[in-house]
């Protein structure tokens, strides 16, 4: 199963450039959807609510198996979150309340609440390209002294797929319950 995720990642990466992504809703539709449903293994009408509200806020997404949420997830616009790194296509650990992340701390906040309001194990920070991912919950650390993983590229994530993969697909998620 994992092989055919990944051939759909590789697709998905090959597609990209042809992308016209001029709004948030873009993103959405055409790129984290296909991440999502094609190279994740989510069921678009079974697992994930659109626009869930909570407490008159909007999560983009609420991914649930069952009747329990598992991922929280904050989708903004294209290149909305300008990661400076060394290598686009390695992984980082980034401290959430760190220098390296100040400048989306807000929508770090954001994705933290939906995950945290929802009872999400998993919170999702990403613009379709840049997938920032982390614990909503770790007892006795506030969350912005925990680590985040970042992939700052979908070349980050077709190179280093088995760990996108094993944190966020449905058959990974299922098998942590």
């Amino acid at each position: 199963m994992i092989d055919e995720h990944f051939e759909e990642i590789k697709k998905i990466q090959n597609s990209y450039g042809s992308h016209i992504l001029n709004s948030e809703e873009d993103v959405k539709i055409k790129l984290i959807n296909d991440i999502l449903y094609n190279a994740l293994g989510w069921n678009k009408n079974d697992d994930v609510e659109y626009e869930k509200n909570i407490d008159q806020r909007f999560a983009d997404y609420a991914i649930s198996t069952g009747e329990a949420y598992k991922i929280a997830l904050e989708a903004k616009k294209d290149k909305y979150i300008d990661l400076s790194v060394s290598k686009s296509d390695s992984v980082y650990k980034f401290k959430m309340g760190g220098p390296k992340l100040s400048f989306i701390v807000k929508e770090i906040e954001q994705a933290f609440s939906y995950g945290s309001r929802l009872s999400a194990p998993i919170s999702v920070l990403t613009d379709g390209v840049v997938w920032l991912i982390f614990k909503t919950y770790h007892e006795g650390v506030p969350y912005k002294e925990r680590e985040a993983i970042i992939f700052p590229s979908i070349e980050a994530i077709v190179n280093n797929f088995n760990e996108f993969y094993t944190l966020l697909s449905k058959i990974s998620v299922e098998n942590r319950e």
